[in-house]
């Protein structure tokens, strides 16, 4: 359910931001009739683009159609995070500050609500456990070979019997 709701969320951020990338440069005389290469490390908005059943992104499809008619060519380019492109760490900075900003209270859906509480539940439970290591093997277990270890710690499984 976070990961949903996180992935959610950085979806629609990034649609915004390419969104409003697209008014600016729509509105620019530089733009008529030029190459215009939108780069974005969200891979996400362009699958959703590519997707009917997202309306997240219908606006940023719109400003997208609308910069596709004053521009000669249009490319939305997919690049990876954080391999030193220049702008995209820029970028990623200034999403971070934003979001350390005080947001706009608005009152949240109740499936907003659970996952904010969820979020905050396993936020203190992490601050509370730093032993923990999600990656240790024992993590990768499935639940029946956990319910073996179990019986086999504790005393209750058949082997006793023989």
């Amino acid at each position: 359910m976070v990961l949903t709701y996180i992935y959610h969320v950085i979806l629609i951020n990034e649609a915004e931001a390419l969104q409003e990338a697209a008014k600016v440069l729509v509105n620019g005389e530089a733009t008529h009739h030029a190459k215009v290469v939108l780069l974005t490390d969200a891979g996400s908005v362009l699958d959703a683009l590519d997707s009917t059943k997202c309306p997240e992104v219908n606006a940023l499809a719109q400003a997208i159609t609308t910069l596709s008619k004053t521009a000669s060519k249009l490319v939305l380019q997919w690049i990876p995070g954080h391999v030193d492109i220049f702008g995209n760490d820029v970028a990623d900075q200034l999403a971070k500050e934003g979001g350390m900003m005080e947001q706009i209270q608005h009152n949240p859906s109740y499936n907003e609500a659970k996952t904010l509480i969820n979020s905050a539940l396993d936020y203190h439970w992490r601050q509370e456990h730093p032993q923990h290591n999600s990656k240790d093997a024992i993590h990768k277990l499935s639940r029946a070979e956990h319910v073996t270890i179990f019986g086999l710690r504790t005393g209750h499984n058949r082997l006793k019997h023989h």
